[in-house]
């Protein structure tokens, strides 16, 4: 089943759809790419398919829901869909490997590959690392090379089924690694909001974090904000520093 929303609420959610995503013709034509390929790498898994659904009757539909369990793995038949700009980039990729004399599975493959590798390159030197990605590291804070592999590989599935599309503005290794630890370090500042708020520093270096995490990901559709990264750690965090508020959506 969709979700039926109000009208306002759905007037704001065709307002956000048409601000931060595209249909996927226009994803065809920025990735240089006919109808027919672009359906092809994406049933191969070369990027995600659609990360939004609308159906006449059977209302909203969310990859991150489907990814979730919410919601089926897939939008209802006859919806209208929307697709992260930012698959783009992924396609292109898989058109190099492709031309190159390679078939979309294995074009999929090395887009993976691709990742996992980043990953496990980028993740060691991130600072708070092993607050997002615990099972990662040890309890002396060394990488677990065999872990790192097997969390880029989910972090690239939840990609490619459209979890991430929903959440960030453009998937990147880094962007995806920045992102889940900034959401984890400033879940840990505020759960100690009473212990440090004396320090002085302590409010300006979370909004600090708070405008680069926001620079990372979209707002969420208005009906998964307030359940998602954007309510559980920006709105959450200016409510309590009593300092306004983020406008997302337009009126």
């Amino acid at each position: 089943m969709g979700l039926n929303l109000t009208t306002q609420m759905h007037e704001a959610s065709l307002r956000y759809m048409e601000r931060w995503f595209c249909s996927f013709q226009a994803l065809s034509k920025s990735a240089g790419l006919t109808e027919e390929l672009t359906s092809a790498m994406i049933d191969a898994g070369c990027s995600p398919g659609p990360i939004y659904g609308l159906h006449k009757d059977e209302g909203w539909w969310s990859a991150l829901a489907g990814y979730m369990g919410d919601a089926p793995s897939g939008p209802p038949t006859g919806s209208r869909l929307w697709y992260s700009p930012a698959a783009a980039w992924w396609l292109r990729r898989a058109a190099l490997t492709h031309r190159n004399g390679n078939d979309f599975e294995q074009a999929a493959g090395q887009n993976e590959s691709i990742f996992r590798n980043e990953f496990c390159r980028l993740l060691p030197a991130e600072k708070y690392g092993a607050l997002a990605y615990p099972d990662c590291f040890t309890a002396e804070g060394k990488i677990v090379a065999s872990e790192c592999s097997a969390k880029a590989s989910s972090e690239w599935r939840a990609w490619v089924s459209g979890a991430y599309g929903v959440c960030l503005r453009d998937f990147s290794t880094r962007a995806c690694i920045r992102k889940e630890t900034l959401a984890a370090k400033i879940k840990q500042e505020l759960a100690q909001d009473e212990i440090v708020s004396n320090d002085k520093n302590w409010k300006m270096n979370l909004l600090d974090a708070l405008q680069e995490l926001s620079s990372l990901i979209t707002p969420f559709a208005p009906w998964e904000r307030p359940t998602g990264t954007p309510g559980k750690t920006i709105d959450v965090a200016l409510d309590r520093m009593a300092l306004g508020d983020e406008f997302p959506y337009s009126p």
